[in-house]
Protein backbone atom coordinates (compact mmCIF):
# COMPACT_ATOMS: atom_id res chain seq x y z
CA UNK A 1 0.00 0.00 0.00
CA UNK A 2 1.56 3.27 -0.95
CA UNK A 3 1.90 6.20 1.81
CA UNK A 4 -0.87 8.35 1.70
CA UNK A 5 -0.12 12.36 0.67
CA UNK A 6 0.85 14.94 3.21
CA UNK A 7 -1.91 16.92 3.28
CA UNK A 8 -4.46 13.68 3.36
CA UNK A 9 -2.42 12.32 7.05
CA UNK A 10 -2.43 16.14 8.33
CA UNK A 11 -6.21 16.56 7.80
CA UNK A 12 -6.55 12.94 9.41
CA UNK A 13 -4.61 14.29 12.27
CA UNK A 14 -6.66 17.36 12.78
CA UNK A 15 -9.90 15.45 12.67
CA UNK A 16 -8.32 13.33 15.51
CA UNK A 17 -7.34 16.26 17.38
CA UNK A 18 -10.55 18.05 17.21
CA UNK A 19 -12.45 15.01 18.38
CA UNK A 20 -10.08 15.06 21.56
CA UNK A 21 -10.82 18.65 22.23
CA UNK A 22 -14.56 18.13 21.47
CA UNK A 23 -14.50 15.13 24.29
CA UNK A 24 -12.98 17.20 26.53
CA UNK A 25 -14.95 20.08 26.49
CA UNK A 26 -17.32 19.68 29.12
CA UNK A 27 -14.67 19.53 31.89
CA UNK A 28 -13.55 22.70 30.05
CA UNK A 29 -16.38 24.39 29.80
CA UNK A 30 -16.26 25.91 33.37
CA UNK A 31 -12.62 27.21 32.62
CA UNK A 32 -14.45 29.16 29.06
CA UNK A 33 -15.00 32.49 30.90
CA UNK A 34 -11.72 32.58 33.11
CA UNK A 35 -9.40 32.03 29.46
CA UNK A 36 -11.46 34.65 27.56
CA UNK A 37 -11.25 37.00 30.33
CA UNK A 38 -7.89 36.48 30.59
CA UNK A 39 -7.21 36.14 27.15
CA UNK A 40 -8.75 39.80 26.58
CA UNK A 41 -6.67 40.98 29.46
CA UNK A 42 -3.56 40.04 27.65
CA UNK A 43 -4.56 41.43 24.08
CA UNK A 44 -5.40 44.60 26.13
CA UNK A 45 -1.71 44.72 27.76
CA UNK A 46 0.14 43.70 24.58
CA UNK A 47 -1.83 46.87 22.45
CA UNK A 48 -1.29 48.75 25.80
CA UNK A 49 2.55 47.62 25.65
CA UNK A 50 2.40 48.84 21.38
CA UNK A 51 1.05 51.89 21.96
CA UNK A 52 3.93 52.97 24.93
CA UNK A 53 6.50 51.66 21.79
CA UNK A 54 4.99 53.76 19.41
CA UNK A 55 4.80 56.99 21.49
CA UNK A 56 8.44 56.12 22.82
CA UNK A 57 9.63 55.88 19.10
CA UNK A 58 7.74 59.48 18.32
CA UNK A 59 9.58 61.09 21.48
CA UNK A 60 13.19 59.83 19.77
CA UNK A 61 12.05 61.34 16.40
CA UNK A 62 10.71 64.59 17.76
CA UNK A 63 14.19 64.60 20.48
CA UNK A 64 16.48 64.46 17.41
CA UNK A 65 15.08 67.14 16.17
CA UNK A 66 16.99 70.65 16.60
CA UNK A 67 14.74 73.18 19.21
CA UNK A 68 15.05 76.97 19.15
CA UNK A 69 12.88 79.15 21.08
CA UNK A 70 11.31 80.87 17.72
CA UNK A 71 8.28 80.05 16.59
CA UNK A 72 7.53 78.00 14.02
CA UNK A 73 5.70 79.99 11.10
CA UNK A 74 2.54 78.11 11.01
CA UNK A 75 1.70 78.73 14.59
CA UNK A 76 -0.15 81.81 15.28
CA UNK A 77 -0.84 83.02 18.79
CA UNK A 78 -3.96 85.30 20.30
CA UNK A 79 -3.10 88.40 22.30
CA UNK A 80 -3.01 87.92 25.76
CA UNK A 81 -6.53 88.42 27.83
CA UNK A 82 -6.29 91.17 30.43
CA UNK A 83 -7.11 90.17 33.95
CA UNK A 84 -9.71 91.81 35.96
CA UNK A 85 -8.94 91.85 39.34
CA UNK A 86 -12.33 92.41 42.01
CA UNK A 87 -11.83 94.79 44.85
CA UNK A 88 -13.57 94.00 48.20
CA UNK A 89 -15.50 96.95 47.91
CA UNK A 90 -16.68 95.72 44.22
CA UNK A 91 -17.61 92.77 45.48
CA UNK A 92 -19.75 93.41 48.27
CA UNK A 93 -21.65 95.79 45.92
CA UNK A 94 -22.30 93.22 43.14
CA UNK A 95 -25.35 91.31 42.66
CA UNK A 96 -25.19 88.05 44.14
CA UNK A 97 -22.15 88.34 46.08
CA UNK A 98 -22.54 86.08 48.98
CA UNK A 99 -19.78 88.16 51.45
CA UNK A 100 -21.52 91.46 52.34
CA UNK A 101 -20.13 93.76 54.99
CA UNK A 102 -21.98 94.08 58.45
CA UNK A 103 -24.38 97.24 58.97
CA UNK A 104 -24.05 99.18 61.81
CA UNK A 105 -22.65 96.03 64.25
CA UNK A 106 -19.38 97.21 65.75
CA UNK A 107 -16.40 95.09 64.05
CA UNK A 108 -15.20 92.08 66.26
CA UNK A 109 -11.70 91.88 67.34
CA UNK A 110 -11.01 89.32 64.63
CA UNK A 111 -12.09 91.95 62.04
CA UNK A 112 -10.26 94.42 63.38
CA UNK A 113 -6.61 92.85 63.12
CA UNK A 114 -5.48 94.49 59.99
CA UNK A 115 -6.86 98.04 60.82
CA UNK A 116 -3.96 98.95 63.17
Amino acid sequence: MPPLPTPLRAALGLAATALEEARRLPDRAIELPMLAVSTALQMSLRAQQRYAHLAARGDDLLNRRETTDDAPPWATFDDPVPVQTLDVADRETKPGSTVRRPRNVKPSAFDSIGDQ
